[in-house]
C-alpha cells in the first residue's frame, strides 16, 4: 500500500505532481497541507495535526467530505508531518510519497528529509517530490535509476561520508569512491542513457534526480 502526504509546503509543478498520484494511493493531509487536497479536487483518507495552518475553505471542504480528523495539540513533540509519516506507517504502508515536504521553512524542509531516515528505519520506501525532483535515501544497496539521457542527477553523503560509491551510466562514472560529507563532488552529474546504476557499501546517500530541465 502506497500512502500520499501533502504537506504545508509549496507544490512546485502541480500538473506533474497531481500525475504522480494513483487511483488506489492512499491519501493524508499533515494539517495545512489539505490546501493542496482541496485544490486539487483530491478527497484524502485522512489530517492529521493540530489545525493551526487549516484555512477556512479548505476545512469546510474536507468536513463536507466526511473526511477523518486525527487531532494532536499545539504543543508537542513532532510535526505534523512526521505524525503524518507514524500513521502512514501504523497503518502498513509499505511506500510513501511526500508532497508538499518543501517550502520557505527552510528548518520544516531539513526536518522533513530526515523523515525519509525515519521512514528506511521502518522498512518503508520514501520519497520527497518537489517539482521534477525526485529525492530518496539508499545504504548498503545498488539501485537503476530510470530516466532519459541528460538529466540531473546528485549524490550527496548524508550524515557522514559514503563509501565504496559506484555510479555507472552517468557522465561522471565512480568506480568504488568516497564522497565525503561537506564535499559536493557528486553534485551535478547527467545521465548519459536511460538507466544509471547507483550503489554504496558504506553510509547514506541522498539521490536527487531531476525529471525535467535544471535551472
Amino acid at each position: 500500500m502506497r500512502v500520499v502526504i501533502f504537506g504545508n509546503g509549496n507544490l512546485w509543478d502541480i500538473d506533474y505532481e497531481r500525475s504522480l498520484i494513483r487511483p488506489d494511493d492512499r491519501i493524508y493531509c499533515a494539517d495545512g497541507g489539505s490546501r493542496h487536497a482541496f485544490e486539487l479536487g483530491i478527497v484524502p483518507d485522512l489530517v492529521i495535526g493540530d489545525s493551526d495552518s487549516l484555512a477556512e475553505a479548505p476545512r469546510a471542504w474536507l468536513l463536507s467530505h466526511n473526511v477523518s480528523f486525527q487531532s494532536h495539540p499545539t504543543e508537542k513533540d513532532a510535526t505534523d508531518f512526521e505524525l503524518a509519516l507514524q500513521a502512514a506507517i501504523a497503518a502498513g504502508a509499505d511506500s510513501v510519497l511526500m508532497l508538499g515536504a518543501t517550502g520557505t521553512r527552510t528548518d520544516h524542509t531539513f526536518a522533513n528529509f530526515s523523515l525519509l531516515a525515519a521512514a528506511r528505519r521502518a522498512g518503508v520506501a520514501a520519497q520527497i517530490v518537489a517539482g521534477r525532483q525526485h529525492c530518496f535515501f539508499i545504504s548498503n544497496e545498488r539501485i537503476m535509476i530510470h530516466g532519459e539521457s541528460g538529466q540531473t542527477l546528485s549524490l550527496l553523503p548524508w550524515g557522514d561520508d559514503a563509501r565504496g560509491v559506484t555510479a555507472e551510466g552517468v557522465y561522471w562514472p565512480l568506480r568504488d569512491a568516497t564522497l565525503v560529507f561537506g564535499e559536493t563532488r557528486g553534485i551535478s552529474n547527467v545521465l548519459v542513457a536511460d538507466e544509471a546504476q547507483i550503489s554504496v557499501r558504506q553510509g547514506v546517500l541522498l539521490v536527487v534526480h531531476h525529471r525535467g530541465p535544471v535551472e
